[in-house]
């Protein structure tokens, strides 16, 4: 359960509030980018992110934009400027087991602090799903590492 402070309540329960969505995607130079604002267009179409009682970990989906104008998030695209590091070399944005961050402000009229985030999710990239003109990518939190290997190491236990 999350708490939320006097200032927030306040917030959501005013008449006209908008809520802001960030995406962070961290890239092979160890830095976050805004997907919001990669190199000057919105990628993100949507982001749904949650937890369940039952589940071991937390999920989010996120669905981005293929490609905008000539730029392409498709990792085919190897002469896309968005699938190049810092130094030109090819290494995609959306790849798997990226650092993934979402985070969402809420703000009453159009005055909002920048740093008024709060993040509701941090994990990484699971799965990619390039079949369509939306990149579909799924995510969980750093207890799907654990997952992964909790199942997969056999142990022999002997009767005595």
């Amino acid at each position: 359960m999350r708490t939320t402070s006097f200032a927030l309540q306040k917030l959501l329960t005013a008449q006209h509030k908008r809520v802001d969505l960030k995406v962070e995607v961290m890239d092979a130079d160890d830095v976050f980018q805004n997907m919001e604002s990669f190199h000057g267009h919105d990628w993100v179409l949507g982001a749904d992110c949650g937890d369940d009682i039952d589940a071991m970990c937390s999920d989010a989906i996120i669905r981005f934009n293929r490609s905008l104008f000539d730029y392409s998030l498709a990792p085919q695209h190897k002469d896309s400027i968005l699938n190049l590091d810092a130094g030109g070399l090819w290494n995609p944005i959306l790849f798997l087991h990226r650092e993934v961050k979402i985070s969402v402000r809420y703000a009453a009229g159009e005055k909002a602090d920048p740093l008024a985030y709060i993040e509701l999710f941090h994990g990484h990239i699971d799965t990619i799903e390039w079949g369509t003109n939306e990149v579909l990518v799924e995510c969980r939190d750093f207890m799907g590492d654990l997952q992964d290997i909790f199942i997969d190491e056999n142990t022999a236990y002997s009767d005595s």
